[in-house]
Protein backbone atom coordinates (compact mmCIF):
# COMPACT_ATOMS: atom_id res chain seq x y z
CA UNK A 1 0.00 0.00 0.00
CA UNK A 2 2.73 2.66 0.77
CA UNK A 3 4.39 2.09 -2.70
CA UNK A 4 1.04 2.73 -4.46
CA UNK A 5 0.98 6.22 -2.33
CA UNK A 6 4.33 6.85 -3.15
CA UNK A 7 4.18 6.36 -6.88
CA UNK A 8 0.95 8.47 -6.59
CA UNK A 9 3.20 11.60 -4.52
CA UNK A 10 5.78 11.44 -6.88
CA UNK A 11 4.85 10.80 -9.73
CA UNK A 12 1.81 12.80 -10.05
CA UNK A 13 3.28 15.88 -11.60
CA UNK A 14 5.30 14.00 -14.47
CA UNK A 15 1.79 12.25 -15.64
CA UNK A 16 -0.19 14.86 -15.51
CA UNK A 17 -2.78 12.49 -14.25
CA UNK A 18 -5.46 12.82 -11.55
CA UNK A 19 -3.86 10.77 -8.22
CA UNK A 20 -7.35 8.51 -8.60
CA UNK A 21 -7.06 8.34 -11.98
CA UNK A 22 -3.36 6.86 -11.66
CA UNK A 23 -4.26 4.64 -8.68
CA UNK A 24 -6.88 2.69 -10.98
CA UNK A 25 -4.03 2.30 -13.37
CA UNK A 26 -1.66 0.91 -10.88
CA UNK A 27 -1.33 -2.97 -11.01
CA UNK A 28 -0.67 -4.50 -8.13
CA UNK A 29 0.48 -7.77 -6.50
CA UNK A 30 -0.07 -9.14 -3.13
CA UNK A 31 3.99 -9.28 -2.71
CA UNK A 32 4.31 -5.82 -4.21
CA UNK A 33 1.97 -4.22 -1.75
CA UNK A 34 3.57 -5.12 1.49
CA UNK A 35 6.70 -4.36 0.06
CA UNK A 36 8.37 -0.68 0.92
CA UNK A 37 9.91 1.21 -1.91
CA UNK A 38 13.71 1.55 -2.27
CA UNK A 39 15.30 4.92 -1.37
CA UNK A 40 15.08 6.81 -3.97
CA UNK A 41 17.13 9.98 -3.17
CA UNK A 42 20.32 7.98 -4.58
CA UNK A 43 18.54 6.26 -7.47
CA UNK A 44 15.33 8.34 -8.52
CA UNK A 45 15.09 11.38 -10.69
CA UNK A 46 16.60 14.84 -9.32
CA UNK A 47 13.46 17.47 -9.07
CA UNK A 48 13.56 19.67 -12.01
CA UNK A 49 15.37 22.81 -11.78
CA UNK A 50 12.48 25.15 -11.28
CA UNK A 51 11.08 22.67 -8.83
CA UNK A 52 13.88 23.10 -6.64
CA UNK A 53 14.13 26.50 -6.43
CA UNK A 54 10.22 26.53 -5.73
CA UNK A 55 11.27 24.88 -2.95
CA UNK A 56 13.67 27.16 -2.00
CA UNK A 57 11.58 30.21 -2.05
CA UNK A 58 8.64 28.50 -0.64
CA UNK A 59 11.25 27.37 2.70
CA UNK A 60 12.65 30.51 2.51
CA UNK A 61 8.89 31.93 3.30
CA UNK A 62 8.81 34.26 0.43
CA UNK A 63 5.36 34.77 -1.21
CA UNK A 64 3.85 33.51 -3.96
CA UNK A 65 4.42 35.90 -6.15
CA UNK A 66 7.91 36.45 -6.05
CA UNK A 67 8.38 32.49 -6.28
CA UNK A 68 6.47 33.29 -9.79
CA UNK A 69 8.59 35.86 -10.19
CA UNK A 70 11.65 34.12 -9.81
CA UNK A 71 10.73 31.19 -11.95
CA UNK A 72 9.76 33.57 -14.34
CA UNK A 73 13.25 35.20 -14.69
CA UNK A 74 15.04 31.95 -14.16
CA UNK A 75 12.98 30.96 -17.25
CA UNK A 76 13.86 33.57 -19.53
CA UNK A 77 17.71 33.72 -18.76
CA UNK A 78 17.37 29.85 -19.62
CA UNK A 79 15.82 30.44 -22.71
CA UNK A 80 17.79 33.42 -23.11
CA UNK A 81 21.22 31.11 -23.58
CA UNK A 82 19.18 28.88 -25.84
CA UNK A 83 18.37 26.59 -22.83
CA UNK A 84 21.42 25.41 -21.16
CA UNK A 85 21.05 24.39 -17.83
CA UNK A 86 22.51 27.44 -15.34
CA UNK A 87 24.97 25.20 -13.97
CA UNK A 88 26.77 25.02 -17.12
CA UNK A 89 27.21 29.08 -17.15
CA UNK A 90 28.56 31.45 -14.99
CA UNK A 91 28.82 35.41 -15.02
CA UNK A 92 29.54 36.09 -18.36
CA UNK A 93 26.19 34.66 -19.48
CA UNK A 94 24.54 36.45 -15.87
CA UNK A 95 26.33 40.00 -17.76
CA UNK A 96 24.58 39.19 -21.15
CA UNK A 97 21.55 38.34 -19.84
CA UNK A 98 21.64 41.51 -17.82
CA UNK A 99 23.25 43.94 -20.49
CA UNK A 100 20.61 42.72 -23.13
CA UNK A 101 17.49 43.52 -20.76
CA UNK A 102 18.99 47.19 -20.45
CA UNK A 103 19.95 47.82 -23.94
CA UNK A 104 17.53 45.81 -26.17
CA UNK A 105 14.71 45.28 -24.05
CA UNK A 106 14.51 48.82 -22.56
CA UNK A 107 13.63 47.46 -19.16
CA UNK A 108 13.23 49.75 -16.19
CA UNK A 109 16.09 50.12 -13.48
CA UNK A 110 13.76 48.35 -10.91
CA UNK A 111 13.15 45.36 -13.48
CA UNK A 112 16.70 44.87 -14.12
CA UNK A 113 17.14 44.59 -10.38
CA UNK A 114 14.56 42.10 -9.91
CA UNK A 115 15.95 39.88 -12.87
CA UNK A 116 19.58 40.11 -11.22
CA UNK A 117 17.83 39.25 -7.75
CA UNK A 118 16.43 36.22 -9.06
CA UNK A 119 19.62 35.08 -10.46
CA UNK A 120 21.58 35.36 -7.50
CA UNK A 121 19.16 33.41 -5.36
CA UNK A 122 19.15 30.98 -8.14
CA UNK A 123 23.13 30.38 -8.17
CA UNK A 124 23.04 30.97 -4.30
CA UNK A 125 20.39 28.19 -3.24
CA UNK A 126 19.46 26.19 -5.48
CA UNK A 127 23.00 25.39 -7.26
CA UNK A 128 25.17 26.60 -4.72
CA UNK A 129 27.57 28.41 -5.70
CA UNK A 130 28.19 31.97 -5.27
CA UNK A 131 28.19 34.62 -8.23
CA UNK A 132 31.43 36.64 -8.91
CA UNK A 133 32.01 39.70 -10.13
CA UNK A 134 29.78 40.34 -13.04
CA UNK A 135 32.36 42.84 -14.73
CA UNK A 136 31.08 46.07 -16.27
CA UNK A 137 27.09 45.29 -16.54
CA UNK A 138 25.08 48.00 -18.40
CA UNK A 139 22.44 49.44 -15.94
CA UNK A 140 18.97 50.62 -16.59
CA UNK A 141 19.08 54.21 -16.47
CA UNK A 142 17.17 55.65 -13.78
CA UNK A 143 14.64 58.11 -14.88
CA UNK A 144 15.25 62.00 -13.99
CA UNK A 145 13.00 62.94 -11.15
CA UNK A 146 11.41 66.37 -11.54
CA UNK A 147 11.64 68.77 -8.36
CA UNK A 148 8.46 68.88 -6.67
CA UNK A 149 8.70 72.66 -5.43
CA UNK A 150 9.15 75.64 -7.41
CA UNK A 151 11.28 78.32 -6.47
CA UNK A 152 10.42 81.65 -5.02
CA UNK A 153 11.24 83.10 -8.32
CA UNK A 154 9.66 80.91 -10.14
CA UNK A 155 6.57 81.46 -8.41
CA UNK A 156 6.65 84.86 -8.95
CA UNK A 157 7.21 84.29 -12.95
CA UNK A 158 4.16 81.76 -12.91
CA UNK A 159 2.17 84.48 -10.67
CA UNK A 160 2.75 86.81 -13.24
CA UNK A 161 1.46 84.94 -16.10
CA UNK A 162 -2.16 84.59 -14.31
CA UNK A 163 -5.04 87.06 -14.77
CA UNK A 164 -8.05 87.08 -12.61
CA UNK A 165 -9.79 84.03 -11.87
CA UNK A 166 -6.54 82.14 -12.56
CA UNK A 167 -4.44 83.63 -9.97
CA UNK A 168 -7.33 81.85 -7.74
CA UNK A 169 -6.10 78.51 -8.92
CA UNK A 170 -2.35 79.30 -9.03
CA UNK A 171 -2.25 80.57 -5.15
CA UNK A 172 -2.80 76.62 -4.83
CA UNK A 173 0.45 76.07 -5.64
CA UNK A 174 2.36 78.77 -3.64
CA UNK A 175 3.28 77.78 -0.22
CA UNK A 176 1.21 79.25 2.45
CA UNK A 177 2.79 82.14 3.88
CA UNK A 178 4.29 83.76 1.15
CA UNK A 179 3.28 86.23 -1.03
CA UNK A 180 3.78 86.73 -4.75
CA UNK A 181 6.86 88.73 -4.49
CA UNK A 182 8.69 86.31 -2.17
CA UNK A 183 8.24 88.14 1.62
CA UNK A 184 6.68 86.85 4.45
CA UNK A 185 3.02 87.42 4.82
CA UNK A 186 2.21 89.60 7.64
Amino acid sequence: MQAIFYHLIFDFAGRGEHPVQQARSIKTSPDSVSERPADTSKTGPKPKLLDRLREALRARHYSRRTEQTYSHWAKRFIFFHKVRHPAEMAEPEINAFLTHLAVEEKVSASTQNQALSALLFLYRHVIGREVGDLGKVIRARKPTRLPVVMTRDEVKTVSCELEGRQVAHGLAYVRRGVTFDGMPAA
